[in-house]
């Protein structure tokens, strides 16, 4: 038996499991399947829960979680990878999947609904119309969310409150914020729409990759080059990560669609 999570409280925004989608407010579904649909189920099932990336291998693979997990096993870039595809598909909602550092990832937002339950089912009228100003209300809720997010993110990084540590944070957090407008102008040059604080996420997650040096042979920027990076060279290095990272989800689109065909 299939499930639902309502995303919003009139129940205008959910995921489906059956159906394989997520419903968006006004008209708009996201497909999520194949291996973003096994990670998605996965992790809504054990909501709150911090998963190994091996236990998400495990799960790709097919070959259950019945056996101990340490990450002994887990190649963390295709796992990273289709974390970030999951994330984008998720659009607005991907912050509902947190990095738990050194583990892996665990899902944050609304719990599942069974669908045998009698009161579950979600609101398919046609949605109310925009209102502005509950918009920007939303929006601002959004913003606070998000940055209480970044301060425990940072905490979990392990990133320093000292004078020095204090300096430090401030400049990533500036970096985000112009890494954010890049990434917006990006998209508008290739006919898409600008991205909003929804793509901080996956801004985290590149910044996380510079400090763990994975980006070193890819685009050629050290863990050491990025600490020593100013503001505007840290956001540039991450419109880069963001393009590469772009290029790789269209390949695996379209190699899923090749398959699928």
């Amino acid at each position: 038996m299939g499930f639902w999570v309502f995303f919003s409280d009139d129940r205008v925004e959910y995921y489906d499991s059956d159906a394989c989608a997520l419903y968006l407010s006004p008209d708009r579904t996201i497909e999520i399947v194949d291996n973003s649909k096994i990670i998605f189920d996965f992790m809504i099932e054990h909501r709150n829960v911090a998963i190994y990336r091996d236990q998400i291998i495990a799960q790709i693979d097919g070959t259950g979680d019945s056996q101990s997990y340490n990450n002994k096993r887990a190649d963390r870039g295709p796992v990273d990878q289709a974390i970030r595809v999951l994330r984008v598909k998720l659009d607005k909602y991907a912050d509902c999947i947190r990095t738990v550092r050194g583990v892996g990832y665990k899902y944050v937002g609304p719990p599942k609904e069974d669908k045998q339950l009698p009161t579950s089912q979600p609101n398919t009228s046609n949605p109310p119309p925009f209102d502005a100003e509950s918009g920007v209300k939303k929006e601002a809720e959004r913003n606070t969310q998000i940055a209480s997010h970044s301060s425990q993110h940072g905490a979990m990084n392990g990133s320093p409150h000292t004078s020095n540590g204090t300096s430090v944070s401030i400049s990533i957090e500036a970096a985000i914020k112009r890494a954010r407008i890049s990434i917006s102008t990006f998209e508008v040059s290739q006919g898409r729409a600008p991205v909003g604080v929804a793509v901080e996420p996956l801004i985290r997650d590149i910044i996380d990759g510079f400090i763990d040096d994975l980006y070193s042979d890819i685009l050629g920027i050290s863990a050491r080059v990025w600490r020593e990076y100013a503001v505007d060279q840290k956001a540039q290095a991450i419109l880069m990560a963001y393009v590469h990272e772009l290029n790789i989800i269209r390949d695996l689109t379209l190699d899923n669609a090749n398959t699928r065909n």
